[in-house]
């Protein structure tokens, strides 16, 4: 599904939710082994039998899926975005709700999106500042269950290696 997002964003120059939706629908009828979890063939069989690609997610699973399955697509978002981060947590939203319509789902995803888009900024001749990385993440969390995670990690580096 990652490879459907960069096509779309590329073929649409940009976030179109009814492309994206059908380019998933497309990559998924021609490669149906390529290891998706139980949902998203569900929601394409809906979205082909008639359901409508914005709403399908929800009518699956009733205030939406907040597994990981839109972060873990999500990298081409946070390289086409990387020097727009309104538009980045916005398509990462939008991305995320075509299969994973809970908060949680869409700013996992969201987050995902930001660490690819601060990497994709950094100088790749400096060291990197685990810290300072870690904290912009925890300054761009929405979510106090993500905030939380991501201050565990933070002791974490505190530790020595």
């Amino acid at each position: 599904m990652m490879i459907g997002i960069a096509e779309s964003l590329i073929d649409s120059q940009g976030f179109d939710g009814r492309d994206m939706t059908y380019t998933f629908v497309r990559n998924y009828e021609s490669e149906p082994f390529r290891g998706y979890g139980p949902g998203p063939p569900r929601i394409f069989r809906a979205i082909r039998a008639g359901a409508a690609w914005d709403t399908a997610a929800q009518q699956l699973y009733p205030g939406g899926s907040f597994g990981n399955g839109s972060a873990m697509r999500v990298a081409p978002i946070g390289v086409f975005y990387y020097d727009d981060m309104k538009m980045l947590t916005e398509v990462a939203h939008k991305s995320s709700e075509i299969t994973h319509a809970h908060k949680l789902g869409k700013d996992g995803a969201a987050l995902q999106a930001y660490a690819i888009a601060l990497a994709a900024n950094l100088d790749p001749q400096a060291t990197l500042d685990r810290s300072e990385f870690l904290a912009r993440l925890r300054d761009y969390a929405d979510e106090a269950v993500y905030e939380k995670k991501l201050d565990g990690m933070k002791g974490l580096l505190a530790q020595p290696d």
